[in-house]
């Protein structure tokens, strides 16, 4: 509950500590050149060398828990029940905001589109240069004959929420997984192209890398598929594991790094599955930073540090 964010050295010492805030600021963070953009109540530009605050936008005053997207001299962001905004990220000042009371928790970019996901509509689309509505939403229907329709023609009570953020898939293709599902969505239309069944309940987000994608689920299963030209999915190897798997895919040197509400960190080979090791963690992983060293991110507070 400091408020704080940080920056350590690899060895764990600390380089420089800010307050931003009081209570928990929120898990999603942007680097971007020499800037560290975080969010507690407001959106903070720190100079990410020394943690002196560059600026500091408090429009709306909302907690958050979006995904921060940038582009240009532009960062995008939304906040809880506040709106999505568009920031200079030069000065901080608000380019324009959509919607009060969208609880985005996500925002992606593909060329001029900005996508948003929020439980009222599951994905919307936006002209990222003036928020304007493109689109209404993708919404997928609860029922056999799944289908892709405005929000305006379906019921909250038909409403299936998407389990993860919208990811790009290649060219002009959107996968989001719900519940169980990956659906790929033709981003410009809305169209649903695709649909696959998981190996279980998808929360997550997907991985891609070398025309992989990799992703874990409920179940404990630690997936790679192989997706073609055609988005058709194969499944090269499942690994289960002991308990939830609680970190997206973190992928370095073809190794596969993740987690699990167990308590363990594993290593994988990242084309065939075949585990390497496994590394019990003071908490319950939820991020791994691999590289020459392999930095641990729990649900405590705690930060670890292992010999890649």
């Amino acid at each position: 509950m400091s408020g704080k964010a940080y920056c350590l050295k690899e060895n764990g010492e600390l380089v420089w500590s800010t307050k931003i805030g009081e209570g928990n600021a929120s898990f999603h963070v942007a680097l971007d050149g020499d800037r560290f953009f975080a969010s507690n109540r407001a959106l903070f530009c720190l100079d990410k060398n020394n943690g002196k605050i560059l600026w500091k936008n408090n429009d709306d005053g909302e907690k958050a828990n979006s995904t921060f997207a940038i582009k240009g001299d532009k960062i995008y962001h939304a906040s809880l029940g506040g709106a999505l905004r568009c920031v200079d990220k030069t000065n901080g000042k608000c380019v324009w905001s959509h919607n009060e009371g969208l609880f985005a928790s996500s925002c992606t970019i593909l060329d001029e589109r900005i996508f948003a996901r929020t439980p009222q509509t599951n994905v919307d689309f936006r002209k990222k240069s003036v928020g304007d509505e493109k689109y209404h939403a993708l919404s997928v229907q609860n029922n056999a004959n799944s289908g892709i329709n405005s929000s305006e023609n379906l019921s909250d009570a038909n409403l299936q929420t998407f389990k993860t953020p919208p990811q790009f898939a290649g060219g002009n293709v959107l996968l989001v997984c719900e519940r169980d599902r990956f659906l790929f969505f033709d981003a410009q239309s809305g169209r649903l192209i695709k649909e696959y069944r998981a190996n279980g309940v998808l929360y997550r987000a997907p991985v891609f890398a070398s025309g992989a994608l990799y992703i874990g689920d409920e179940s404990g299963k630690m997936s790679r598929y192989e997706i073609d030209e055609n988005y058709q999915m194969r499944e090269k190897f499942s690994f289960q594991a002991s308990g939830a798997i609680s970190t997206n895919a973190a992928l370095c040197d073809d190794k596969l790094y993740f987690g699990t509400e167990a308590g363990l960190v594993y290593c994988l080979d990242a084309q065939s599955g075949e585990e390497y090791f496994r590394q019990k963690s003071l908490g319950v992983a939820r991020d791994i930073l691999p590289g020459e060293n392999i930095v641990i991110l729990s649900d405590k507070g705690q930060l670890e540090c292992y010999c890649g």
